[in-house]
């Protein structure tokens, strides 16, 4: 006698309920019969197909709007899975915030995974045993995705695509989940921990050239890491480039404001700013507050152009 085979319910439950294989489907994927499937299904309770429900999903009609989204959130938290003994492929998302997540998944809504529609759960870190609570939203598996995963994972690793192009959607969606405004030195950074420096250089580099981005290297376990950083001259312009920002939740990654000790000799606008107020009668105290500099800096740029007398 052969040996039995012991199914899993939820893998069961994915391959025959969400993905609609067929029970012979099914079976051929493990090696068995329609009939043991038909056996485990009745044991599990899941209720058999009829008719033309013995099929594989119809593809997706992703538009454009929708293809850009799921770049955006593959470039950060955004992931494709392909299980072990599956077909096609899910596209996964989480977050912290629901509104995040929400926002980012809403025009993917349609082709959500059923009965785990934008799904909130509470959970305990194991490194820290502290709580948390993470909003994850799936859709179906489907054959459209499988041409996008072959892409992003090539031998199963996340690999940024050569043909990826970089639009407003797609660095909003990418800045949103993964991007940092550094209220020091008023720079963002756009985590891309997981990415080789060379995917860096010759993919994302040069389609942010027009933001002087720039790479970050960093150590951790001993290894290399490299992040890509916009200087805080360019932020405002990046900012503007992808819009106001959708999530409430994330708004202090718009708060943008100037470091306070960088050079005002360029940045002539601010400079500008800064003599006026000073003869409309601002005092230098209230200018320094205004645009958030030192006194120091304040008297320089008013000596340099001869508003004041040097000490």
């Amino acid at each position: 006698m052969g040996k039995r085979v012991e199914i899993d319910r939820d893998w069961l439950y994915q391959k025959y309920v969400v993905e609609g294989l067929t029970q012979k489907q099914v079976g051929q994927l493990i090696g068995v019969t329609a009939t043991t499937i038909c056996k485990w299904l009745k044991k599990y309770e899941i209720p058999a197909h009829s008719g033309e429900t013995w099929k594989v999903n119809k593809p997706f009609k992703l538009n454009t709007y929708q293809r850009q989204v799921i770049d955006g959130a593959l470039l950060g938290d955004g992931t494709l899975i392909l299980e072990k003994r599956g077909i096609n492929p899910y596209f996964g998302y989480l977050s912290k915030s629901e509104e995040h997540v929400k926002y980012v998944c809403d025009s993917l809504k349609e082709y959500a995974r059923k009965g785990d529609y934008f799904k909130v759960g509470n959970y305990i870190r194991k490194d820290t045993g502290q709580p948390y609570t993470q909003c994850v939203f799936r859709t179906q598996s489907n054959p459209t995705l499988l041409p996008i995963y072959n892409k992003w994972y090539p031998n199963k690793i996340k690999h940024i695509p050569r043909d990826l192009k970089l639009t407003s959607i797609v660095c909003l969606i990418w800045y949103l989940g993964d991007g940092t405004l550094c209220k020091s030195s008023g720079i963002i950074e756009l985590c891309t921990d997981c990415f080789l420096k060379e995917e860096l250089e010759e993919i994302l580099l040069p389609q942010l050239a027009s933001f002087e981005a720039y790479l970050k290297n960093f150590r951790k376990d001993c290894k290399n890491y490299y992040r890509i950083c916009i200087p805080y001259r360019q932020v405002p312009d990046f900012l503007k480039y992808i819009g106001d920002c959708p999530v409430q939740d994330y708004s202090y990654k718009w708060n943008y404001r100037v470091p306070k000790f960088t050079q005002l000799n360029k940045q002539p606008g601010l400079e500008e700013k800064i003599i006026k107020q000073y003869k409309d009668g601002g005092t230098i105290n209230q200018i320094a507050k205004n645009f958030n500099r030192s006194r120091q800096s304040i008297k320089q740029c008013l000596r340099r152009y001869n508003i004041i007398e040097g000490e």
